[in-house]
């Protein structure tokens, strides 16, 4: 004899096979190529940049083998050079902007995350003097960054895909920034200690930052070295009118200032 249900049993077993069903369905789609389609972010719909500026004499000490760091190369490279240019939304850390042209195959994504830069696709139409001027703040070229950096985060940077125009940006941002007084300021201070409270007040005088500017250290051998300086870019600057688009990101446009990553004292 058929076992006969009362109304809230079935109720209850339609809950749950609804459940089972949308379930399989939403894991057959994230499992398939097809997934990343509708999540992709749109290019050009961000906050604000994130500018990364490593200092190279430290990047090598943690990476002495690297080919960047071969003396060769470094000879005429500025002590602070370009790491990542990253436009960026303010939505939590579960939200990724990346990857953002539909065109971009699941291999590539696997070689970048694996940092097999090597193997991706060069940077499509860049001009000699957008070249010439990555590599002067990029020794990273050495070992196809670019090809990273375009495809994860250059492709986000507007509709249009001009690499062009994210690598020259990115470019000039680095040399302002790494201007004289910025470079005297490291040098003089190579191999000592110096204070979060020090670097800060410089940097806050140099480039009326606000303290919005991210300080993160490494660890080598026993003791803390500054490796990179973040800066929170406003999306719309113009480095011929600073005074119509200030280089800073205004308060509004972040939820919280960045976190610092460096002891109170360190080595630079």
């Amino acid at each position: 004899m058929p076992k006969v249900y009362t109304m809230k049993q079935l109720s209850i077993l339609i809950a749950s096979l609804a459940l089972a069903l949308s379930t399989s369905a939403f894991a057959q789609n994230t499992a398939s190529p097809q997934y990343r389609d509708w999540v992709t972010p749109q290019p050009g719909q961000f906050d604000y940049y994130k500018l990364s500026l490593t200092l190279q004499p430290v990047y090598c000490l943690k990476n002495p083998s690297s080919p960047a760091c071969k003396t060769s190369i470094l000879q005429n490279s500025p002590l602070l050079t370009l790491n990542e240019f990253i436009p960026s939304r303010d939505q939590g850390r579960r939200y990724k902007y990346q990857y953002c042209s539909k065109s971009i195959s699941e291999k590539e994504i696997k070689l970048d995350q694996k940092g097999q830069w090597s193997k991706l696709p060069s940077v499509p139409n860049l001009t000699s003097a957008t070249k010439k001027s990555l590599n002067e703040v990029m020794p990273q070229t050495k070992v196809y960054q670019q090809r990273h950096a375009w495809l994860k985060w250059g492709t986000c940077n507007s509709s249009t895909y001009d690499a062009n125009g994210y690598f020259s940006k990115a470019a000039a941002l680095t040399k302002y920034i790494n201007n004289p007084d910025v470079s005297a300021f490291i040098q003089a201070n190579r191999k000592t200690t110096v204070s979060l409270t020090q670097i800060r007040k410089f940097f806050n005088r140099e480039f009326k930052t606000l303290n919005k500017v991210q300080f993160q250290c490494v660890s080598v051998g026993n003791r803390s070295f500054l490796e990179n300086i973040n800066f929170y870019v406003n999306k719309k600057v113009d480095l011929a009118d600073l005074d119509s688009y200030p280089l800073l990101t205004p308060f509004g446009t972040m939820k919280h200032s960045p976190e610092q990553e460096c002891p109170e004292s360190f080595y630079l």
